[in-house]
């Protein structure tokens, strides 16, 4: 597909910003990243399978933050990420959070976010769980 091409072409570009996080209020943790990434449902980009352990319902957003690693090492991990079977390397830490907010530690440098495929803006950003803040009708056929 050309999800796994496009991710390619954004790593050989990548500059891995150093971010300042906070998980459920707590205290502010800096790291250089890759990626972080919040998840309701296990899927996203195309099938890559980047929170296997998500649940829809659980009132919680599933955490993956991959640190930042040489590119060819993180090329060489890039099918566990697709497969699902990324959790247990020493470069991924997950969880479940109720809020994450992230800024840049630099706050000159523009790190710009992605939600289900929009770019709506940069950090500084705050994501948090809404409970029933979606209704669904379904239907049988």
């Amino acid at each position: 597909t050309s999800y796994p091409r496009h991710t390619l072409e954004a790593a050989l570009g990548y500059d891995f910003p150093e971010v300042t996080i906070r998980i459920d209020g707590g205290l502010a943790r800096r790291l250089s990243m890759t990626m972080i990434s919040l998840h309701n449902g296990r899927f996203f980009g195309g099938g890559m399978k980047m929170a296997p352990e998500a649940s829809l319902t659980d009132g919680e957003l599933d955490t993956v933050v991959v640190r930042k690693m040489p590119l060819t090492k993180l090329m060489g991990r890039f099918p566990l990420l697709f497969w699902g079977a990324h959790l247990g390397l020493e470069e991924i830490e997950h969880g479940r959070v109720r809020a994450l907010e992230a800024e840049a530690v630099d706050s000159r440098l523009l790190v710009p976010i992605e939600v289900d495929g929009e770019s709506p803006g940069s950090l500084p950003a705050r994501f948090d769980v809404s409970s029933s803040a979606l209704a669904l009708r379904l239907a049988s056929c």
